[in-house]
């Protein structure tokens, strides 16, 4: 599980930063998806990731 999480993260990352246009937020949404992911395959079921909090 946590291989695979890994390998899809790459690859969207990769794919977005092939589009050429990406910013930092860009990659935000992959990123809270992968620690969400590993979370929950370790055994953490109520995980919340906030990847912008409004201030």
């Amino acid at each position: 599980m946590i291989h695979d999480s890994n390998h899809e993260y790459n690859e969207n990352v990769y794919t977005t930063f092939l589009k050429g246009d990406a910013r930092e937020e860009s990659y935000y949404q992959y990123l809270a998806k992968l620690v969400y992911d590993i979370s929950v395959s370790i055994g953490y079921t109520s995980v919340s990731i906030t990847t912008l909090p409004k201030n």
